[in-house]
């Protein structure tokens, strides 16, 4: 392999140093939120293949063959690259996924790590620490940042998904620092994902490459490509590219544990996170007020304005674009008191009282917090025909956020609905189980039977 000069200092460096070191040191708390990101994860990906078409499509127009992984759910058997793709595109499906750091990590880190792990005999520990290598890299890149990359119309997901399951994917493989390096260089020019495409099907399919990108990009960089090892501060590189600033200064990598900070948002409803609190707030007032759609004059939901440019679509006229439609979200929350996959129907979408429903709503627009996507809280307040005025006062936290967490239970019963009706409980329970016990297994044996009982 040619061997090529490094400089004294590089962000690259630092993550690759980073990367070689990591080996088991995370406290048990740090490796409990790593394995609930692959119980969600494994749950939506699950639910994504079942209720929409895009990793379908993807797995019939983009499969080659290959051995080394698998696809979930079926584990038919193809290459590591065509796994990572379509887990990480049914993963993202129906938005239905884990937020933190201005993106959802996990549906690209579990499909790319799984992918790899097939081809090799890590053990359970190892897995869970490739998913926190990777975690903390996206951390060192977001908190770098001088604005939101949503700003710029960048997909903050697929822009640093890339380059972290490259760094998670290069841990498992166990490659050299100097081979880290380039595997992060071949990821950032893989990086990409556009704003324009949410309320779309490409949307869930950048994440899909996001994840297809870090698998690969290790696997060249083994193989002997090399790229830029300063591929964040040359000039043009990384940073000039999407920060369009000099980057903040940052504590150096692994000074400190962010999943132990930022943690995992499990996301309640199958929404963009940009919506939740204010679904939250809608079903809070109809608790406490007995509300029901018909008492409802008027609504008005106080977003921040990076959030107003997230949730682009005032009208929904499909699946997809009703998960970016904050007016569908809140009318048909008050119309059937919940908001769950059953609510994200065509015939919901298109129905009468749920459009006269979402005219009522409006948008009341702030600043978003200072290189935040969100408000720091988010707002409902709706007028009733009888002309009460109910508030659900500020909203600072999403319910399944890493401030106000679903318990276990409240995670097993998404987990239960994410992989259908007709399920043999034993085995939901015994996946589960596998997923929240990965950090004490010998292998990703256990895992993988689990799986393969819903072949």
């Amino acid at each position: 392999m040619l061997t090529v000069p490094q400089p004294e200092h590089s962000l690259s460096a630092d993550i690759a140093r980073f990367v070689r070191a990591f080996a088991g040191s995370a406290p048990r708390r740090a490796t409990e939120i790593a394995c609930a990101g692959f119980a969600d994860t494994i749950g939506v990906m699950f639910a994504g293949t079942r209720e929409s078409e895009e990793a379908t499509i993807v797995d019939r127009a983009l499969g080659t063959g290959g051995r080394g992984a698998f696809i979930i759910p079926g584990m038919r058997e193809c290459s590591p690259s065509h796994a990572a793709l379509v887990n990480a595109t049914a993963a993202h499906a129906l938005d239905y996924d884990d937020v933190a750091l201005d993106g959802h990590p996990s549906a690209v880190l579990v499909p790319a790590i799984l992918a790899v792990a097939g081809e090799r005999t890590p053990t359970g520990r190892q897995i869970v620490d490739a998913y926190l290598v990777g975690y903390e890299v996206w951390a060192a890149l977001c908190e770098r940042k001088t604005s939101a990359l949503h700003n710029f119309g960048w997909h903050p997901t697929c822009v640093f998904g890339a380059i972290t399951a490259a760094a998670a994917c290069s841990f498992l493989a166990q490659l050299s620092e100097q081979q880290i390096q380039f595997a992060l260089g071949i990821a950032a020019s893989m990086t990409s994902g556009l704003m324009g495409n949410f309320g779309s099907m490409t949307k869930p399919f950048q994440v899909g490459r996001a994840a297809e990108a870090g698998v690969v990009a290790a696997r060249l960089a083994r193989a002997g490509l090399t790229s830029s090892t300063t591929i964040f501060e040359r000039s043009p590189g990384f940073f000039d590219a999407f920060y369009r600033d000099a980057p903040l200064s940052a504590p150096p990598i692994g000074e400190r544990r962010h999943i132990e900070a930022t943690g995992l948002n499990v996301k309640r409803y199958p929404i963009c996170y940009c919506a939740q609190r204010a679904v939250d707030g809608v079903l809070g007032l109809i608790r406490r007020h007995s509300l029901q759609a018909s008492d409802v004059a008027s609504v008005a939901v106080q977003i921040g304005d990076v959030q107003n440019r997230i949730l682009r679509f005032s009208e929904a006229n499909s699946v997809p674009e009703a998960k970016f439609c904050l007016e569908y979200c809140v009318a048909v929350t008050l119309a059937k008191g919940r908001l769950g996959l059953a609510e994200l129907s065509p015939d919901l979408i298109h129905s009468p009282a749920i459009k006269g429903l979402m005219k009522k709503v409006s948008r009341e627009v702030v600043p978003s917090a200072p290189g935040d996507v969100f408000a720091p809280a988010d707002r409902v307040s709706i007028v009733t025909q009888d002309g009460r005025r109910l508030d659900s006062g500020p909203i600072a936290h999403a319910k399944g956020s890493f401030e106000t967490p679903l318990s276990k239970e409240e995670l097993f019963d998404k987990f239960s609905d994410c992989l259908g009706p007709g399920r043999d409980p034993t085995r939901v329970r015994t996946l589960f189980d596998r997923c929240f016990e990965l950090d004490r297994a010998p292998s990703i044996d256990g895992l993988v039977a689990a799986l393969r009982a819903f072949e």
